[in-house]
C-alpha cells in the first residue's frame, strides 16, 4: 500500500511515517519507482508504538525494539523498568498527599484558635 493509504490505515501522518522510518522503528520500505510500499504488518507497528508512547514510552526507548520482529524480552524488560518508575511515583504522590492533608489540619487548628 502507498503512504497515503498506510497513514489513513495507521491513523499516524505521513511525516510521523518518515519520522519513524529515520529512526528506524519502520523498516525502509520497498519502492515501486518513487512511491514507497508499506506491508499490512507495518500497521501493527506503528499501533504497537502509539500504544507504547501513550503509557510513557519515548521513542528512543522504543528503538531495535518493535522491528523487525517484536523482541519481547526486552520489550519486557522495558516494562518492567516503567512500572518500577510508575510505583516510584505514586509512593512520592502519596506522600505528598499526606503532607498536604496535614498543612490543612494545621491551617484549620490554627484557623480555630484564632492565630491565623
Amino acid at each position: 500500500m502507498y503512504i497515503g493509504n498506510f497513514s489513513k490505515l495507521a491513523n499516524v501522518s505521513r511525516k510521523t511515517i518518515r519520522l519513524y522510518e529515520e529512526i528506524g522503528l519502520l523498516p525502509t520500505p520497498k519502492r515501486k519507482g518513487k512511491y514507497r510500499i508499506y506491508e499490512p504488518k507495518d500497521v501493527e507497528v506503528i499501533q504497537t508504538i502509539k500504544c507504547a508512547q501513550s503509557l510513557g514510552f519515548k521513542l528512543n526507548e522504543l528503538n531495535g525494539v518493535v522491528q523487525p520482529q517484536p523482541n519481547i524480552e526486552r520489550i519486557n524488560v522495558l516494562i518492567e523498568q516503567k512500572r518500577r518508575h510508575l510505583q516510584n511515583q505514586i509512593e512520592e504522590a502519596k506522600a505528598k498527599d499526606k503532607l498536604l492533608e496535614e498543612l490543612q489540619r494545621n491551617l484549620a487548628s490554627c484557623t480555630s484558635c484564632g492565630c491565623a
